[in-house]
C-alpha cells in the first residue's frame, strides 16, 4: 500500500507539472507568435518588417524571451510526460520524450535566428536599411523553416503520446482522439510546409482549419492533466 501511495503521489505531481506547463506554453506562444509575430514580420516585405523590428525593438526582445521560456518548458515536458507515461508503456514513453527532446533542439536552433537580428540591426548603423534586410529577412525564413521541421519531429511525439492515452482506461478517449488528430495535422502541415513550398496557399488554408484541433489536443490534455491527471 505504501509503494502505492507514493506512487500516486508522484503521478499527481507530475500531472500538476505537465498540466501547468502546457498552459504557460499555450500563453507564451500566444504572445510570441499571436502578437509578436503578426505583429511585426510582414510576409513579402522586408524593408517594412525591419522598420518594424527597429520601431519595437523591445516587444520583439520580449517575443524571444517568450520562446526561451517555451524552451525551457519543452524540456520539463520531456521528463513529466516521461514519468506519468511510463507506467503505461515505458519503452513508448521514453520514445516520446526522446523525439521531444529532438523537436526542442531544433526550436533552439531556430529561436538563435531571431537572436541573430537584435545583433545584425545594432551593427548595421553604417549601412542603409535597404543592405541589411535582405540579412534579416533569411534570419525570419530560416527561423521559421527550421521551427516547422521540428513541429514535423514533435508531430511523432504526439502520436506516441495519443496512443499511449488510447491505452490508459483512466484518460477521457475524446481527449487521445483528439491529441490522434492534432499529430497528423502537426505532421501533415509542416510536411507540406517544409518539403512541398510551391503549395503555400493550400497549407495556409490547411492550417486554418486544422489549428483548432491542433490546439484543443494539447491544451485540452494540460487542463486535464492539471485538474484530475494522477488522481485515479
Amino acid at each position: 500500500m505504501h509503494v502505492y501511495e507514493t506512487e500516486k503521489t508522484t503521478l499527481r505531481k507530475m500531472a500538476m507539472i505537465t498540466g501547468f506547463s502546457m498552459i504557460m506554453m499555450a500563453l507564451l506562444a500566444m504572445f510570441s507568435v499571436g502578437i509578436v509575430s503578426t505583429r511585426l514580420i510582414v510576409d513579402g516585405d522586408a524593408l517594412r518588417t525591419v522598420r518594424n523590428i527597429e520601431e519595437s525593438m523591445f516587444l520583439f526582445q520580449a517575443g524571444i524571451f517568450s520562446w526561451l521560456l517555451i524552451l525551457i518548458l519543452d524540456l520539463i515536458l520531456s521528463w513529466s510526460l516521461y514519468i506519468f507515461f511510463e507506467p503505461i508503456h515505458k519503452h513508448l514513453s521514453l520514445l516520446a520524450a526522446w523525439f521531444r527532446l529532438m523537436y526542442t533542439a531544433f526550436l533552439g536552433v531556430a529561436i538563435f535566428q531571431l537572436v541573430h537580428i537584435p545583433i545584425l540591426l545594432n551593427g548595421s548603423r553604417s549601412y542603409q536599411i535597404e543592405d541589411i534586410s535582405s540579412s534579416v529577412m533569411l534570419s525570419v525564413m530560416s527561423y521559421e523553416k527550421i521551427w516547422s521541421f521540428g513541429l514535423i519531429i514533435f508531430a511523432f511525439h504526439l502520436l506516441l503520446i495519443g496512443w499511449m492515452m488510447i491505452k490508459a482506461h483512466f484518460i477521457p478517449k475524446i481527449l487521445a482522439i483528439l491529441m490522434l488528430i492534432a499529430s497528423v495535422s502537426y505532421m501533415l502541415i509542416h510536411t507540406m510546409d517544409v518539403f512541398l513550398p510551391q503549395l503555400e496557399k493550400v497549407t495556409g488554408n490547411l492550417e486554418s482549419i486544422l489549428s483548432l484541433p491542433m490546439a484543443i489536443g494539447e491544451l485540452g490534455l494540460g487542463i486535464w492533466m492539471l485538474m484530475k491527471g494522477g488522481k485515479r
